[in-house]
């Protein structure tokens, strides 16, 4: 009678360890589920002294329902020697979308000389946003870190576009994972209205 209570418990753990295992494997944020993989072209575009780990935590949730070919973090996609102004216009040239990635901080990092970064004309953020809004792409803001969006009057005038735009919030956890399929919903809609 033991051996068969202990063959019973047995089979029990070992199937709870199976089907915690597949969840942990499969489901790892929750985010994105049984989704097929979306092919659109995404383009994160922020500042590492602002939102660095932020923006690493949005690239591997998007890394999980997107083809990983086509989205773009200066990270992974930039090799050393290469004018950052290619890299970013090649890279533009196969985005769709562009997400700003916005924290409490984007606006005012300064360079050496003590000047804002964004009103220097070859500040890469700066570049990426202006070829974005040029080339017609969608940009989309990402509020991050509690930040606000930036106003028209605190912007070079060739951004002033970026301070109309409708931006998503991303609030830190228990809020990331709801924000975050609210940033996929929008995202999925594009690529279905893209390819329909």
């Amino acid at each position: 009678a033991s051996a068969t209570a202990f063959g019973t418990w047995l089979a029990v753990v070992l199937a709870y360890v199976a089907f915690a295992s597949h969840r942990l494997v499969r489901w790892p944020t929750g985010v994105l589920a049984d989704e097929p993989r979306v092919s659109l072209g995404v383009f994160i575009s922020y500042r590492r002294d602002d939102s660095r780990e932020t923006v690493g935590r949005i690239h591997d949730v998007l890394r999980q329902g997107f083809e990983e070919e086509r989205l773009f973090l200066d990270v992974y996609r930039q090799a050393a020697g290469e004018d950052y102004r290619r890299v970013i216009g090649r890279a533009l040239d196969r985005s769709q979308v562009v997400l700003v990635v916005i924290g409490v901080r984007w606006l005012t990092v300064g360079s050496q000389d003590g000047k804002r970064r964004i009103d220097d004309p070859e500040d890469m953020v700066r570049i990426e946003i202006e070829t974005a809004l040029a080339r017609g792409l969608k940009v989309i803001p990402l509020l991050v870190q509690a930040a606000t969006m930036p106003t028209a009057a605190q912007l070079p005038p060739t951004l002033h576009g970026l301070a109309y735009l409708t931006a998503l919030q991303l609030r830190p956890d228990p809020d990331f994972k709801p924000d975050m399929q609210r940033l996929i919903t929008a995202l999925r809609t594009l690529s279905a209205s893209a390819t329909g």
